[in-house]
């Protein structure tokens, strides 16, 4: 499942910067896409966006609009070092910077010489739970309170069902038990540290069975090396590399009267809940 909504979380107007003298920064609002889990960012492929609402007379020391000595959006790594994002305001114009794309600054202008200041940034993993801020370089140096990014992981795990191919036509509705076959094809994409191919919670392809269980039909690679396992026969897996992060994996099950109209799917064991492929629905087998 995909989440594609990127929703903000609204901060209190009483959060100031570290001194009290004027221009007051406070943190207005952040946001972040979803675009694999609800509960963790994957880098390139999620985004955030911080914004600070700055409010108050400038002053020789931090002046609203210097795009050299103005206000700068800034980070951590998960080293400690310090990377510069972009200015809020333009060089040479000194304008407004007016920009939505990635790893971009902007600002509006607002009633009774509110400022607010923004910062659009795809995700990398070393920024996973490191701080960004905006910054006057002064003197002294006077910066916004730190937003802390929230858990960002390497990449999104992904099985996709490609076919399912009954060895039966179909033309007589049902499949023969021990004689029919119905071949799988799945694609696989997304290891990381949390989703491993490696381990008891490696992919693996399993059923249901009319007797209530959910049983184990293969795994798809070595538990200790990771590595694709080959086996081109009947009720075992085969596994073909496409790329650097991505497997094709074949599975033929022979029909057996323990799985008529029970279901058969890949899953992908691991943290915070399983990544499971689309469930094929057995046809009644005779």
């Amino acid at each position: 499942m995909v989440w594609l909504n990127l929703f903000f979380i609204l901060l209190p107007m009483s959060v100031m910067a570290a001194d009290d003298t004027s221009p007051y920064i406070s943190q207005d609002r952040k946001g972040y896409t979803h675009n694999c889990h609800p509960d963790y960012l994957v880098a390139g492929l999620d985004y955030a966006t911080f914004s600070y609402t700055v409010t108050g007379d400038q002053t020789l020391e931090h002046p609203y609009y210097q795009s050299l000595t103005g206000p700068y959006f800034k980070g951590k790594d998960a080293q400690g070092v310090e990377w510069i994002g972009c200015p809020v305001f333009q060089d040479i114009t000194n304008l407004c910077v007016k920009e939505t794309k990635p790893w971009s600054c902007s600002c509006e202008t607002g009633g009774d010489d509110e400022l607010t200041f923004s910062f659009n940034m795809t995700v990398t993993k070393n920024m996973s739970g490191q701080p960004v801020w905006v910054e006057w370089k002064g003197p002294p140096v006077k910066k916004g309170q730190e937003y802390v990014l929230p858990e960002i992981r390497a990449a999104c795990p992904t099985i996709n069902m490609l076919v399912a191919v009954p060895s039966d036509d179909g033309s007589k509705g049902y499949l023969i038990a021990e004689q029919d076959t119905v071949k799988f094809t799945f694609e696989l994409s997304g290891n990381n540290s949390f989703h491993t191919l490696t381990g008891p919670k490696g992919p693996q392809i399993v059923y249901t069975t009319t007797t209530g269980e959910t049983l184990t039909a293969c795994s798809v690679f070595d538990p200790a090396t990771g590595a694709c396992v080959s086996e081109d026969k009947n009720d075992g897996c085969s596994c073909e590399k496409q790329g650097p992060d991505r497997y094709l994996i074949s599975y033929t099950k022979v029909a057996q009267l323990d799985v008529s109209e029970m279901t058969l799917y890949m899953e992908w064991p691991g943290k915070p809940d399983s990544v499971v492929s689309e469930k094929f629905a057995f046809p009644v087998i005779k």
